[in-house]
């Protein structure tokens, strides 16, 4: 089947879904690489993954070199339970095989619980693609103390225009971060994590403010203060949540 849609020529965008009530009838497929045509897939740019049951049903993916290799944007749903290193190697198999990619997504909210995969080695990995579009996402635990810090994450993805992140609480110095090492961002969806440590409107140099296209999504978890403070419409209460 593959070989026949590899065969269309205008094909860009390809959506693929594991059947959930598919089962093997002789255990795991053979992990055969398949062979396409050297020409097979010629313009294909999105590849959009569910995968209900078998995680490694990506990895067999990835090995078709033809299908994967034009690639500039890839959503990947996962609902199978993973561990660290193998979302690890997920995205360096990714790379390997599409490195042009610049539009990730990565969902792995399905999974039951926290996995914890934003880590240092981890970012340091997304630092390898040409990244403009980030969506990273699993089930949100507010104790994860052990996710990369506002800095690794900033350092690691300069060129990122839009990023989205859910999961994770992020603080005060982590924005600043982002802020002085992500020039190019246009729109930043997060979870803020407010506390004692944040400094007091007065405590903050105001900027020089300059007309900007910039969106900034904030989610303000268990906060009752800053809820009430986000529906005001006094300038003064729009300007200290903004700076």
């Amino acid at each position: 089947m593959l070989t026949a849609i590899g065969a269309l020529p205008h094909l860009e965008l390809l959506d693929l879904e594991e059947d959930p009530e598919f089962v093997p009838l002789f255990g795991p497929e053979s992990s055969t690489t398949v062979e396409l045509p050297h020409g097979s897939f010629p313009v294909l740019q999105k590849l959009v993954i569910y995968v209900h049951k078998r995680f490694e049903l990506v990895e067999r993916i990835w090995n078709i070199a033809t299908l994967v290799r034009r690639l500039t944007s890839v959503s990947l749903c996962v609902k199978p339970p993973v561990d660290y290193a193998q979302a690890c190697d997920l995205v360096r198999n990714i790379h390997q095989g599409s490195p042009l990619v610049r539009d990730l997504i990565l969902d792995f909210r399905h999974i039951w619980r926290h996995l914890g995969l934003l880590k240092t080695g981890f970012a340091a990995l997304l630092s390898q693609f040409p990244l403009q579009r980030l969506y990273f996402a699993e089930q949100y635990n507010i104790q994860d103390g052990q996710r990369c810090t506002g800095q690794e994450l900033a350092l690691a993805l300069p060129n990122v225009e839009h990023l989205q992140l859910y999961g994770y609480n992020f603080t005060f110095q982590d924005l600043t971060f982002i802020a002085a090492h992500m020039p190019r961002l246009e729109t930043l969806s997060i979870s803020i994590k407010v506390g004692a440590d944040w400094p007091s409107m007065d405590d903050i140099p105001l900027p020089s403010l300059k007309p900007s296209s910039s969106q900034l999504l904030f989610h303000f978890p268990n906060s009752p203060s800053i809820s009430t403070l986000s529906k005001s419409k006094d300038p003064s209460v729009v300007e200290r949540i903004a700076v």
